[in-house]
This record gives structure tokens, sequence and C-alpha cells, in this order.
């Protein structure tokens, strides 16, 4: 009985875990993005927000616009000494350390050029090796350099010189092995050294290695000898990943090690058992990048990891599932080098955003193109497909979905897999309606009855293409078609009548339908594609028609309406190429003058009152009451910037679906926020009549690197010149939005949107300043920006003392 309720803990815990599985969209940067080479071995964020990434063949500097590499040059000893990138470290004075195997390099950021250390055979206080594997500064401000056969090297700042720990044999408490491969310092002040043969616990003082569990204050050995990489958490407790050994957790307090390893049958546990990489989230998440195994996130608190893999299927999944480096940077964004695959970026805003769409597996969507979606009254979402998708029931609780499509050898199935609009009325009937004819679901036996046009029964439906359905206060089911206008049901005949005209003479006008709702006054609105819009009073029973709706320059007097939607403030909003709202007090549609609100295709209101703006530009988030907008595109995490009309719906949990080409997102709205980091601005290049200058270069007015500089001398033929200039957000950075002028010069900002580049042609001589100043992706300005001041000389016949000659020499000959 005890091993039952054990197992069953365990299945219920596995299930817990992957219920809560946070859905990871990765962006890629490989070759294609400028990298130098896809394997990515090592990465690093440094103090003024660059992240740099080694590779087998270069080093990268990457901005978030701009991919910098650095690579051996053999004739320039101030290069890199090596191609092989294998760790990136910054110290406390913000130098910048970079191993290869062909020596140690610390880069100047004046100069922009690298100063070499290595090892030169007879000489003690040289390198021991040139095969660099890790470099770590402690709290002592001492660099540590981890060599492969080297053993580990003290470095003396001062004298620059090293000194070598190696193992010995016949010595006692000597490193266990000559090949170091991490390093770490943990809150204790315990200095941890990781070799291929054993951990290691370093006296510094002392000058001793202890390496038994006893001396390491463990309370068993290491499940494998190869220690690969390592971590510390807030609590204290330290993550060694051990390359055949999975992970194993120290908790220094306890002297406990807890090992966890691979189990077959067990998918909560570790993907593989050769780690290569852990990056500590927070108290609960803790990353680990396996070889073969993907990324798996570690929970302490359930012990159970979740494994992210690459997915052929899923373009926005990790692109190799060997993870050889990882890195958190300053805003939380995960970065991952892979083998073969470049660095996979993800985003955790990005993760707000949970989708569907169609894959191999049976358990999927049927079909990406998503036309409608419908709540019904057990939280089931039914979807309608385009193509050959047919009607889908999806639980949001299993995330599984079953599929409804049609038979020609079964007159029970459904009429047609194009279903473009679903409702269930309040008797609980489940209405779909299709490009050939409406449907009529019993859930109970999954058979349909069909409603059609019979050409001899003048009250059978007007046309079989089914494109919006609605229920009204009174329960009356509308039915907008295509070429046969607007129907309406009698709930008890099952009759149904098309609406011609009203009572007053006045025409309904409209052969196709496009959406149709009802605001608070019992005002019916309806949509079409030709004839603008139709208003049909419900208790009157009079028909309005709206055909331009505002003469002012702010209106739109396309007849095309995509969408319609009535708020919880009983505001009417029309949706088009603009979004219009109604004012009851001229009767007109007023534009709301945004540019990024374009291409309006649906309308949904969440529990805020906002308004979520499906698009054919992404989502919109705009807020009536502020008239302020947000923009969501691909680059925050949507599946699809492309989104299709009617489809949305927001479910009794406040949970918003929107339906696009390539699937659907869901998300509450709750969730979504801002991004509060103000980004740094640097100047990051500086060219001359379009060609790039960079420091010591012949003729070059640079005297430091550009993004280091504070001021620059042109000469008289030096007055033609760029700037180029970067925001540090690596959050959608191309959302950027920059703005700069040049004081002396420009009389006001020159707001350039995500252009980062300035050029100025022809100055005349004198002192001016260059500022820019940016914002992040969602519009949040470093107002103080990055500033560099000119100075452009003048000609030698355009100085004082030449005017002052030339006027003597004028009063001489006179």
């Amino acid at each position: 009985m005890k091993a039952f309720w054990s197992l069953l803990l365990l299945l219920l815990t596995g299930t817990l875990a992957l219920s809560q599985e946070i859905p990871i969209r990765f962006s890629h940067l490989t070759t294609d993005q400028g990298l130098s080479e896809n394997n990515v071995q090592c990465i690093w964020q440094d103090s003024q927000g660059f992240v740099w990434m080694g590779t087998y063949d270069g080093l990268n500097k990457y901005d978030g616009q701009r991919m910098t590499t650095y690579r051996n040059e053999p004739q320039n000893p101030n290069s890199l000494s090596g191609n092989n990138v294998r760790c990136v470290y910054e110290d406390h004075r913000h130098q910048l350390w970079i191993g290869t195997p062909d020596g140690l390099n610390r880069y100047d950021r004046q100069r922009n050029t690298f100063v070499r250390y290595t090892h030169r055979p007879g000489d003690s206080t040289s390198l021991s090796s040139n095969e660099i594997m890790c470099v770590y500064e402690d709290r002592q401000h001492v660099l540590w350099v981890g060599t492969y056969g080297g053993g580990l090297n003290r470095f003396d700042a001062e004298t620059q010189t090293f000194k070598a720990y190696r193992h010995d044999s016949f010595k006692s408490h000597t490193l266990t092995y000559d090949k170091v491969t991490c390093l770490l310092e943990d809150s204790r002040g315990s200095f941890w050294v990781g070799t291929q043969k054993g951990l290691n616990l370093f006296d510094r003082k002392g000058e001793k290695f202890y390496s038994t569990p006893t001396e390491m204050g463990i309370d068993q050995p290491l499940s494998h000898d190869y220690v690969r990489c390592m971590a510390e958490d807030t609590k204290g407790n330290l993550y060694m990943g051990t390359y055949g050994g999975g992970l194993n957790v120290i908790n220094p307090s306890l002297k406990q090690l807890r090992v966890y390893r691979h189990q077959v049958d067990n998918p909560t546990s570790i993907a593989a058992d050769f780690l290569m990489s852990i990056v500590v989230d927070s108290p609960n998440k803790i990353w680990v990048g396996t070889e073969n195994g993907g990324l798996n996130l570690f929970n302490p608190h359930t012990e159970t990891f979740t494994s992210y893999q690459f997915d052929y299927t899923n373009p926005l999944s990790i692109s190799n599932n060997t993870v050889t480096s990882l890195l958190k940077d300053r805003t939380n964004n995960i970065w991952a080098g892979v083998q073969r695959g470049g660095v996979n970026l993800f985003n955790l805003n990005s993760s707000l955003f949970d989708f569907f769409y169609q894959t191999s597996s049976k358990n999927s969507l049927s079909h990406n193109e998503v036309k409608a979606f419908c709540e019904d009254r057990q939280g089931i979402i039914w979807l309608g497909l385009d193509g050959e998708g047919g009607l889908n029931r999806f639980d949001p609780k299993t995330r599984t979905f079953t599929h409804y499509r049609h038979s020609d050898q079964d007159e029970n199935s459904l009429s047609s897999n194009s279903v473009l609009s679903i409702l269930e009325d309040r008797q609980g009937n489940l209405w779909v309606g299709t490009w050939a004819g409406l449907n009529l679901l019993d859930r109970s036996t999954g058979k349909f009855k069909r409603y059609t046009h019979e050409a001899k029964n003048p009250n059978s439906l007007s046309s079989d293409h089914i494109w919006k359905l609605f229920e009204d206060h009174e329960g009356t089911l509308w039915i907008g078609t295509f070429f046969g206008g607007l129907n309406r049901m009698d709930p008890k005949t099952r009759q149904f009548f098309r609406l011609l005209s009203d009572e007053y003479q006045h025409k309904f006008y409209g052969e196709n339908i496009t959406d149709i709702t009802e605001d608070q006054s019992g005002n019916l609105w309806v949509g079409t594609t030709q004839d603008g819009l139709n208003r049909y009073h419900l208790a009157t029973r009079k028909l309005t028609h709206f055909v331009q709706y505002n003469g002012s320059k702010n209106s739109q007097n396309n007849h095309y309406i995509k969408a319609l939607y009535v708020d919880r403030k009983n505001r009417v909003w029309l949706g088009q190429k603009k979004l219009s709202q109604y004012d009851p007090k001229t009767q007109t549609f007023v534009t709301v003058p945004f540019s990024a609100l374009e291409g309006i295709q649906s309308i949904e209101e969440d529990t805020q009152g906002n308004l979520w703006l499906g698009t054919l530009q992404g989502l919109v988030k705009f807020d009536p009451e502020k008239r302020t907008m947000q923009q969501f595109t691909k680059a925050d995490g949507l599946l699809s910037n492309d989104f299709i009309q009617n489809a949305h719906v927001r479910t009794r949990n406040g949970t918003l679906y929107f339906g696009s080409n390539k699937g659907f997102v869901t998300f509450n709205p709750s969730h979504i926020t801002s991004n509060r980091f103000v980004p740094q601005v640097y100047i990051t290049g500086f060219s001359l009549f379009n060609k790039p200058v960079a420091v010591g270069q012949k003729n070059s007015p640079l005297k430091t690197a550009i993004t280091e500089a504070k001021e620059i001398r042109l000469s008289p033929d030096q007055s033609t010149f760029s700037f180029d200039f970067v925001a540090i957000n690596y959050t959608a950075s191309h959302k950027n939005q920059y703005a700069y002028k040049l004081e002396g010069y420009d009389s006001d900002w020159n707001v350039v949107g995500n252009d980062h580049t300035a050029t100025y042609t022809n100055l005349d001589p004198g002192t001016y300043t260059f500022r820019v100043k940016a914002s992040n992706n969602h519009g949040l300005w470093n107002e103080k920006g990055a500033q560099i001041k000119v100075i452009v000389m003048p000609a030698y016949y355009q100085t004082w003392w030449f005017r002052v000659l030339v006027a003597f020499l004028s009063i001489i000959m006179l």
C-alpha cells in the first residue's frame, strides 16, 4: 500500500509539473543574423549591457541591432590570440577577459584591441597552459584562470604574472586533476574548483585542495567525477553539473548532497545526465543545459524538471538539444548557446502568450487558419477552421483537441469543413455555421443536423454561405450570410426569414454580412462588405443605414465593415482599415487617429475595459479612456502578426483567444505587463562619407573607441559624417525608438522611429554636441541618452588670423 501511495504521489507531482509548464518561444541568433559561427560556447553580458558570444570561429559583440565580430589576425599582435573562444568574463575593473586554446586575452575598450597572455616555456610566471577553459574573479579581486592540462592559475594584476596550482600525485591536498573546467566562490566564501576528475574545495590562504566528501562537508561523493558547470542560488544551495552523472545539489547548511539523474520512465526527471551549463533564474527556477537533452527547467521545490527540446514542427523551439552555455541578462531574458544552432533568446514576457497550431500529432489543431471561437457553458472552446479543418473541440484543462469533419458518406456529419461561425444559444444548443449550411451538433452523439437553402422553400436559409451567427437579448438567432443577406430563425419552428426591409419601407442594405452585435438599447448592428452598416431596432423594427460615417478628415468612408463591438459602456466600435467610435449625438463614426491601428480584423474587450484588436500588424491593446495603445507582434511572442476577421472570444475567466493564419493565441490580459527597463544608450559607430572609421586607422579623428569617446575633432574636409547608436534592450529590440539632435545645428529633436543612424553633411566650422535618446519596445524613454562633442575645425581661410591678415594686406596695398 505504501508503494502505491508513493507511486500515486509521483504521478500527481508529475502531472502538476506538466500542467504548469511555462510555454517558451525562442528567437534565434545565427549566422543569418551576423553571428560568426553557429557553435556557441559561452555568453556574457558586460557592465555596459552588450552581450558577448564565443564561438569556434570568433568572438561576437551584440547590441540588439548589430553583431560585431573579433577574430585573430595573423599580422596583428593586438588582435584576438585565437578564434576558438571558450569563455568570456568581466572583472571589477570592467576589463573583459577572453579564453581560447591559444591563450588568454584582455580586451582594451579604449582602443578596441586585445592584450595577450600566453604560456612561455621556461617561465614559471607565465600561464601554465594556453588552453583556457574558464576565468573567475573572487571577492578579493583576484583573477583565477582554469586551464586544460595546466591546472589552476592565479593572476597578479600588479606584476602581470601568474602562479600555477597543479596536481601532484606525490603530495597531499593538491588539485585532483590539471584539466580545470569551472570555478565558483559561494556566498560563504568557499572557493570551488571543478575538474574532469573531481570537485575540489580550495583553501586559498593555506593553498590546499580538499576533495573527499568529509573534507568538503557533504554526506556522500558526487555522482560523477567530471564537474562541467556550477552555480549557487539565493538560498546558498550549490548546483554541480556533472558530465555523465546528472545534477548534484549541495545544501551546505545541512551538509547534504542530492542527485538528480535521468529516469527513462519518469517524464519529470532531467532529460540527460551530461550537463553543460547552469544558470539560476529564481529560487524555484534553475535552468540546466544538457548534451542531447535540451534545456531543462528544474524546480527545487517540487524536485521536477521540464524539458524544452528541438521540435522540427515548431520554428520557435530551441534550435538544438545540446545547450553549451546559459546567461540570464539584466532584464531577465534567458540566452542559450547551443551546438550548430547559434544563440536562443527567451523573452520572459513572450511566454505570456500561449498558442496552438497544427502539428503532425493527432492531438493538435486540425488546420492553422482559425476562423471562429465559442466557449460553451462547460468551459470547452469550440473552434471553426478553414480549408479541411472543420470543427475542433478544445479542452483548456487537458489541452486536448477533438476533430469533427465533413464526410461525403455520412449525412450526419458536418456539412462542410469550412467553419466560419459558432454559437451556443441560451438553450445550450451548439450551432455551427459553415460555407455549406447551418449545423446543429448533438454533443452526446457527435451527429449534426443540417439546415440549408432550399430553392422551393421560402422559409429555408436564403444562402448556405454562413458567415456570422448571433443571438439577441430576446433569444432570436440571427444568421449573417454571404450572397443571401441577413436571416432570422424562429426558435420554435426553426424556420428562416430574410430581413429585406422594415415596416417603414426602409431597405436593409447588403448581401454579404460580416459581423453582427447588439447594444444595450436593443439595436442590432450589422456590417456588410460593400453596403456599409445597418442598424435594426428590435423593439420598433426600424432600420437605419450608415454609409458616409463622417464628413470630416478623421472619418473613413470604406463600406467594408470588418468588425463590430459594443463595450461595457455601450460604446459602439467599428473596425475597418482603422478603428472608429460611434457618436450618438451626431450619429456618425469618428476615426481613432493611431497609425498602429491599421487593418482591424476583430475587437474584444478585457475585464479592465481595454479593447484588444486583432489586426494585420499584430495585436493592439487600446485604452478607450486614456486613448493610449500598445502593440504586440511576433517579437513579443505572438505566433503571427496576421489575425483573422471575427476570430475572437473572451472566456468567463477573462482569457482572450484570437485566431490567426498560423493557429490561435490565448492569454490573460492581466498578466501582460509593460517592459519597465530603461535602456542604456550608446553611440556605437562613426563614419566619414559613409565609410566606417576605427580608432588607430590612418587619418582617423578617433583617439579612443567611439563608445568611450567624449569628444571628436574633425578637419575641414571631414565635415560630412554619420553616427550609429543603439538602445540596449533585447526584448523586441526592433521596436526601440530613437530621437537625436545636433545642438548648434538642429532646432529640435529628429524623431526617427527604429532608425539608428544620423548623418550630417557639410557642417560649418564650430562646436556642436550630438545627443541621442531612445525608448524600449514599450515606449519607456531614456531621456538622458548619450552625447559627444563634435568640433569641426575651420580651413585656414576661415580662421580669424587669416581674415585679419587679409584685411591688413588690403590696407597696405591701398
